[in-house]
């Protein structure tokens, strides 16, 4: 090859080299998560050995707290886990916000034009910004001249499956429940009467005449020791984690395939994800996406995150 035509062709080489992606399989790093949605995002890693699902989040708090923890990555709540970092408690930093979007209004014996109104009684979970957004949606439900048609919030979803599909809570008739996927699905298909009214990012849009149309929930953060000595292998590990949303909310189909050659056996998978591949792929199939998996290409940082916070008059303040 004469010099000529190999400076020609050094702008190719190096395009080709540029745009080459990284193998994150060859990358030693760990992701611990808890299990259900947020796993979705993250199925691949989870398959492949670098990712690890629990079903108490606790667990995962206690790693985000300890400065000894042998895990690269932690995916939590994220609000939480940046009031944990303003407070010096958590030696992590926010990475990519991975659902935003799996909360959801359930009517029971109700039409698809029905909404909560004062009067009604109501079941809700959660803590923090769940509990934060729905009442910044549907303020007049959770005023103080109502309160005796609210119950206490459950401590986390899976409780709000006893009342779907029973269409009672203390012995008393509800009329709506604040619930997320699988238990929905789940629920739906026990009780007939159950309806999905609709994901919480819709109201919190017309709340917000359009400001924000999700809600931060599960988000992935980043060790800061690994973050420093592990530049280029973080971007690539982003990058891939990105291309698992991806499949997540376009090739449901594709996940329950790897699901399936992974674990063939439901109660082995929804130990491992917290769903079943079946589940999921109904859950997600004709782009309805109702896990709520956060769009890849999304630019939710911290600053959105407090702004959100902010607008909804949040109890954490960041």
């Amino acid at each position: 090859m004469n010099k000529k035509m190999l400076i020609l062709m050094l702008p190719l080489l190096c395009l080709t080299s540029c745009n080459e992606k990284k193998d994150v399989s060859t990358i030693d790093f760990s992701i611990y998560s808890p299990a259900g949605a947020p796993a979705l995002a993250i199925y691949q890693s989870i398959i492949d050995g670098k990712a690890t699902t629990t079903s108490d989040p606790k667990t995962v708090a206690a790693q985000l707290q300890n400065d000894d923890t042998n895990y690269d990555f932690c995916v939590f709540e994220s609000a939480t886990a940046l009031k944990l970092i303003k407070a010096g408690k958590s030696n992590f930093t926010f990475a990519k916000l991975l659902t935003s979007g799996n909360l959801h209004l359930a009517g029971i014996n109700k039409t698809s034009t029905d909404l909560p109104k004062v009067g009604d009684k109501i079941v809700y979970f959660g803590s923090g910004v769940t509990t934060d957004t729905i009442k910044y949606c549907f303020p007049e439900i959770f005023a103080d001249s109502n309160k005796d048609n609210v119950f206490e919030p459950l401590a986390s979803a899976a409780l709000t499956a006893a009342v779907m599909q029973t269409g009672m809570y203390n012995n008393v008739n509800v009329d709506y429940v604040f619930t997320a996927e699988p238990v929905l699905f789940a629920s739906q298909k026990a009780n007939e009467n159950i309806i999905d009214l609709g994901n919480i990012n819709a109201f919190v849009s017309e709340k917000s005449s359009g400001k924000f149309d999700f809600v931060p929930q599960a988000a992935l953060f980043v060790k800061n020791s690994f973050l420093e000595e592990n530049k280029e292998n973080y971007d690539a590990i982003i990058d891939n984690i990105e291309e698992q949303m991806n499949d997540a909310i376009n090739d449901p189909s594709k996940v329950k395939d790897a699901i399936n050659t992974y674990l063939l056996d439901e109660t082995d998978q929804k130990e491992k994800f917290g769903f079943s591949s079946t589940v999921a792929y109904n859950i997600q199939k004709d782009n309805k996406n109702l896990f709520g998996v956060a769009d890849s290409e999304n630019d939710i940082n911290v600053a959105t995150i407090k702004d959100y916070l902010s607008t909804i008059n949040s109890t954490i303040v960041l």
